[in-house]
């Protein structure tokens, strides 16, 4: 599972010449010996790494740029390369070539691989200039971790290689309950109902495709009335999670009746499902659908039989031990003792029936006929 990082930079003199040589003691063994750390493997697109730190200057230079490339690592256990096998380091520096062209198709880059970091990992440095030179612009993504990761998990699957799959942290509490306490009666309203709709939803044996599931989401919904308005909407840029821009997404609105806001006529009011809970749209509907339907793929063992040889008899041997065991005592005699425990303890303190007793209403006089 390789491991990807992101970093912006700013001078490049000082990366190029740590990517070289290093630094402290590693930079001063390197300068002694007129070595460097390029060996295991390098590529750059300018004929040496002073002309590709020239270029990425004149070019931030030019266009008032104070960013003047991004940097990325990536790093792989030694399970999968080996820092000793010149082949693993061969295939990391094509891992990393690839990746840059990946994010970075239209700019210079420097790729440099390493084998003697401190944890005895293969991990490569890749730099790419801050510079589009078909748009003569900056580019715009895979600036953030999550853009990078997904680029990286894409490539590393598509060359056969592992990937850091991601840990859910979930609650034993949704982020609904957590929130319902500060929303207003009508936010409330509505999701609970929408809370009961999916349970009767996931609970339907026919909902076993997502299809059904979300039909019988919708009957349910209804049922309880509330309206569930979907619509199709094109996605503008790629940092929605999940989704790519151009991509068409699925957004819902829940309308409701309200008669619970105070000092407000009764009418029809909508909410989206992104302001209620991310369970209530349409990627936490269809998570919670995946979660029922591994449920439901489980098989279910059997409940281990009981062997009355080695367990020494079962609930038909319950009389016979309360026989012979004289201190066995039966159901009746523990509820007898119970209901003289009950009647020996005493309800009220002596302060509290003095309250209670002051708070009864007098006894009223006895009355005849016509008094």
């Amino acid at each position: 599972m390789n491991i990807t990082t992101v970093d912006a930079l700013r001078n490049l003199g000082v990366r190029g010449d740590y990517l070289e040589f290093g630094s402290g003691a590693m930079k001063a063994g390197h300068k002694d010996a007129g070595t460097n750390r390029l060996g295991p493997g390098f590529y750059c697109d300018a004929p040496t790494i002073e002309a590709f730190i020239h270029l990425g200057n004149r070019l931030a230079e030019q266009n008032g740029r104070k960013v003047k490339a991004h940097s990325y690592l990536m790093s792989w256990p030694p399970d999968q390369l080996d820092v000793n096998d010149p082949a693993d380091l061969q295939r990391a520096g094509d891992l990393a070539f690839l990746f840059a062209k990946k994010v970075r198709p239209n700019s210079p880059c420097l790729i440099v691989v390493h084998h003697d970091g401190a944890g005895g990992c293969v991990h490569a440095h890749i730099v790419t200039l801050n510079h589009d030179l078909e748009t003569g612009k900056s580019p715009r993504d895979f600036r953030v971790h999550w853009q990078v990761k997904r680029a990286n998990d894409e490539l590393m699957r598509e060359q056969g290689m592992d990937v850091v799959e991601p840990q859910h942290m979930t609650s034993k509490r949704s982020y609904f309950d957590e929130q319902r306490g500060d929303m207003a009666g009508f936010d409330q309203q509505l999701g609970d109902a929408i809370v009961g709709a999916r349970a009767d939803a996931l609970a339907d044996p026919s909902a076993v495709e997502l299809v059904a599931f979300d039909a019988a989401f919708d009957i349910a919904c209804a049922a309880r009335g509330v309206e569930v308005v979907k619509k199709d909407f094109e996605v503008k840029s790629d940092r929605r999670r999940g989704k790519t821009k151009g991509d068409t997404a699925v957004g819902v609105t829940y309308r409701m009746f309200d008669e619970v806001t105070p000092n407000k006529k009764p009418r029809w009011r909508r909410r989206k499902a992104s302001s209620l809970s991310p369970e209530f749209t349409t990627d936490g509907l269809a998570d919670a659908f995946e979660k029922m339907a591994q449920q439901r793929a489980q098989p279910i063992e059997p409940p281990p039989t009981l062997d009355r040889a080695s367990a020494g008899g079962g609930i038909d041997d319950m009389g016979a031990a309360a026989e012979a065991d004289p201190e066995y005592d039966s159901v009746d005699e523990i509820a007898l003792r119970l209901r003289r425990k009950l009647a020996r303890r005493k309800t009220h303190t002596p302060a509290r029936q003095r309250y209670l007793a002051q708070r009864q209403r007098p006894p009223q006089r006895s009355r005849e006929y016509g008094d």
